[in-house]
């Protein structure tokens, strides 16, 4: 196993410090310790679930449920990684599925042999739901005020 120096996952060992603070960078900082990886990755996806919930009050069941099956699932991979590497790909492919559902819908082009455009337009997700996002005036004082 290749020591785990200062540099390496920092981007991610830093977003991992703005969730649960510096103890958890420390805990990271040059560990190659799986079961400590394991920890902070699972409680991401599970902190992300629990802010989704907290969070979005206007969904249907569906997308709910969604949500929970691909944070669930990569959970439940995590507990079988072996690798920090293989726990931070799982972590970016959950989110990163999230993130598309959030928006509308994660496509799905398993087998498929048609190439996929990068430009704008070609990326409209709403045909299954549409995503509202909104700020009330008192909801952008406190953005200034302050920081999660």
């Amino acid at each position: 196993m290749a020591e785990n120096q200062y540099t390496k996952f920092l981007a991610f060992k830093g977003v991992i410090e703005d969730l649960f603070g510096s103890d958890a960078w420390y805990a990271l900082k040059e560990s190659n310790h799986i079961p400590t990886w394991r920890k902070y990755c699972s409680k991401a996806l599970k902190l992300l679930g629990l802010a989704i919930e907290d969070t979005v009050t206007v969904c249907d069941e569906s997308w709910k449920r969604q949500v929970k099956s691909i944070l669930d699932h990569g959970i439940d991979s995590l507990g079988k990684a072996k690798e920090i590497d293989e726990m931070i790909g799982l972590v970016a492919a959950s989110v990163l599925e999230v993130s598309f559902l959030q928006i509308g819908l994660m496509p799905r082009r398993k087998g498929s042999d048609s190439k996929v455009s990068l430009r704008k337009g070609a990326w409209k997700l709403d045909a299954f739901r549409s995503v509202q996002y909104v700020q009330t005036d008192t909801q952008k004082e406190e953005s200034v005020k302050i920081s999660v």
